[in-house]
């Protein structure tokens, strides 16, 4: 009966650490992939964040180029309808408005408006290799946080079963009980064991 006892004991044990490594490996991954879901979705923001700062930088430029187009633009109108007013004056006064009009259709310059180099958002900046630098980055915060965070404190250390020794008759299962299986056919003076069936006397 006290060896029916240690048996009972002995699996009621192992049960509650198996239990107990369980819970703690589950709240481990747990941790590992929350901590992973919050470094993508930081990294998600930073990218997005960079992407639309360059987007307003470069309709920024557009605009300021714009404005000087336009400014340009109104110069010139104002100085075509100058010249066609001077130009409208009496014969009487040609010579004179020619050389007026000569000199401001002269004083009219417009730059020629050039593709501003740049000016399209650097799309393979953002999304070359995205999927490797994420990665290499995941890796480093993984060695960062996760490594010191996988040593099991002494608290919640399980036990495990020491192993008995091989039997003689073969190699026993490294993952069998320390203690054998009780086949309950007791006999007076011996016992039957399951591992091997080797019979052991039991002195009264």
């Amino acid at each position: 009966m006290e060896l029916f006892s240690d048996v009972k004991g002995n699996f009621d044990k192992t049960e509650n650490d198996i239990e107990v490594q369980a819970q703690d490996a589950e709240k481990q991954i747990k941790d590992v992939f929350s901590m992973l879901q919050k470094f993508l979705r930081k990294e998600e923001q930073t990218r997005i964040a960079a992407l639309r700062e360059e987007k307003q930088q470069k309709i920024q430029m557009i605009e300021s180029k714009r404005e000087v187009l336009s400014d340009e633009f109104e110069g010139l109108y104002f100085s075509v309808n100058l010249t066609t007013q001077v130009l409208e004056y009496e014969d009487l006064y040609f010579l004179h408005v020619y050389r007026t009009a000569a000199d401001i259709a002269h004083g009219i310059q417009l730059n020629d408006p050039q593709p501003t180099p740049g000016a399209l958002i650097d799309v393979d900046k953002h999304l070359n290799n995205l999927s490797l630098n994420i990665l290499d980055r995941m890796k480093m915060e993984v060695t960062n946080t996760l490594v010191p965070q996988t040593a099991a404190p002494e608290s919640t250390a399980v036990s495990t079963p020491t192993p008995s020794p091989p039997s003689p008759g073969g190699a026993q299962d490294p993952e069998a009980c320390e203690i054998p299986i009780l086949l309950a056919s007791i006999d007076r003076n011996i016992i039957h064991f399951s591992d091997d069936e080797s019979i052991i006397p039991i002195y009264k």
